[in-house]
């Protein structure tokens, strides 16, 4: 999927622009990419941006990217051009009827408005709906097979060198999923933070290799600074999204910059041979594409899958056990604590386990348990001050609670605060478990809500 931000196209040309590179008087002069490194072996293929609505230009793009990805032999998916109002109708007739009405998804989003991590709507299917088909140009899909592309609203001229750019992207997807499947890919997805970490993976290489198409485009002989490329619009999109539920948006920008620096770092290593073996070895959570600056740094993650859930008080139920990861915690810090920060804790992160509860029904009351793991006991107490220092005004600190266990912290959130003592009770005896081998108890964890209202809309 491409994301619609023009902007991101731009720094390509900057830096061409300051090396004397091709120049907007002369769109179509790609003759000094002959020794640019990253297009090594495909030289004597096209670059050249192109009307991306005739065929004879979707089967030239299509055998670049065959080529940079070293898939001869691959097969051309269809392509389709639809409005943004038809894409949008085409997605809200494949969301499931209950959806919309589901007591258990109302809870979740409830549950994440007491962590100021949602609005209300924001995580509705048909508001998922709506920003994918305004924050996108264009997507493929691996239910179907077909590519599709945004028509052109308005009188502004094309811009074929954006559109060809987009089209490379998109095929890249195809070329994903016949080499691996991305169906079987994100089935095996058991968080949220585990699948932006593999959509980091599968936007993250088709942002690098749209950067590969662009160098070539702007006429680079050697390669850029493709880490710069990829994350220098993060600032600018993040405080325009500053106030969006980050567990909607996220996939929206962090796979296309961290995940693109992830992806080209493990290029560097061992090229696009690595890139395609790590499809079939992802990372599970988004730590190391974070942690990645300039080279891979990928330490390991802790779960709590195997650790006492707390009981539910009488008359509750548990909706939703998930794993958010270390992008997540950043945007809660930056939220609720501005002033605080944010890298040393969110880089400290190793496991986390957000666990939801609703009466029974009628999903009157909700209530959140949030367990955060810290590589050392140094920083888990840096994030329980934090919860109780006075002077870092931390908005919950009046309606919830806050546990220690060695590198543990857990925070607790309800709607009725005179039944936080309970929750805390039931948090305390849970914990008694947690360092014994095996478990008190150890059930499997539910299937992950918020990865599933994610993907719902990806698969189409």
């Amino acid at each position: 999927m491409a994301p619609d931000n023009r902007a991101r196209f731009s720094a390509l040309a900057l830096l061409a622009a300051l090396f004397g590179c091709h120049s907007d008087d002369d769109p179509g002069d790609t003759s000094g990419y002959d020794t640019l490194p990253v297009i090594a072996g495909c030289q004597q293929h096209s670059f050249a941006p192109c009307d991306t609505l005739q065929e004879v230009c979707q089967a030239q793009v299509f055998e670049t990217m065959t080529c940079l990805r070293q898939m001869p032999g691959a097969v051309m998916p269809p392509v389709r051009v639809l409005s943004s109002a038809q894409q949008l109708a085409e997605l809200q007739a494949q969301i499931p009827p209950d959806a919309r009405e589901s007591a258990s998804n109302q809870a979740l989003e409830r549950g994440l408005q007491l962590l100021h991590l949602a609005e209300p709507g924001e995580l509705s299917p048909d508001n998922q709906a709506q920003v994918l088909v305004d924050t996108s140009s264009a997507y493929y899909s691996h239910d179907t097979g077909v590519v599709t592309l945004t028509q052109q609203e308005g009188d502004e001229p094309r811009d074929l060198e954006q559109e060809t750019l987009t089209l490379s992207h998109e095929f890249v997807h195809a070329l994903q999923d016949q080499d691996v499947g991305l169906a079987d890919f994100f089935d095996g997805t058991s968080s949220f933070d585990d699948y932006l970490a593999r959509t980091s993976l599968v936007e993250g290489e088709a942002t690098m290799q749209e950067g590969f198409v662009s160098a070539a485009i702007w006429g680079f002989g050697d390669n850029p600074d493709f880490r710069e490329h990829f994350t220098y619009w993060l600032s600018r999109v993040q405080d325009d999204l500053r106030n969006s539920s980050p567990l909607l948006l996220a996939p929206r920008y962090v796979p296309y910059t961290y995940g693109s620096r992830f992806v080209y770092n493990v290029y560097e290593q061992g090229g696009i041979e690595a890139v395609r073996a790590r499809f079939h070895e992802p990372p599970h959570s988004v730590l190391p594409v974070l942690l990645s600056v300039d080279q891979l740094d990928e330490p390991a993650i802790e779960s709590f899958d195997e650790l006492a859930v707390p009981a539910a008080l009488d008359g509750f139920e548990q909706v939703l056990s998930d794993t958010l990861g270390p992008w997540v915690l950043q945007t809660f810090l930056q939220r609720l604590l501005p002033d605080l920060p944010a890298a040393p804790l969110v880089d400290s992160w190793r496991g986390d386990r957000l666990l939801v509860y609703a009466t029974r029904d009628t999903a009157q009351t909700v209530t959140v348990l949030w367990s955060l793991r810290f590589t050392d006991s140094s920083a888990a107490d840096r994030f329980e001050q934090l919860l109780h220092d006075p002077l870092q005004a931390f908005p919950l600190s009046a309606s919830s609670f806050a546990s220690r266990r060695d590198r543990d912290v857990t925070l607790g959130v309800s709607e009725d605060l005179t039944a936080l003592p309970a929750w805390s009770s039931s948090l305390d005896t849970a914990q008694q478990s947690w360092g014994q081998t095996p478990p008190l108890s150890a059930s499997a964890p539910p299937r992950s809500r918020l990865a599933e209202l994610a993907r719902r809309l990806q698969r189409r």
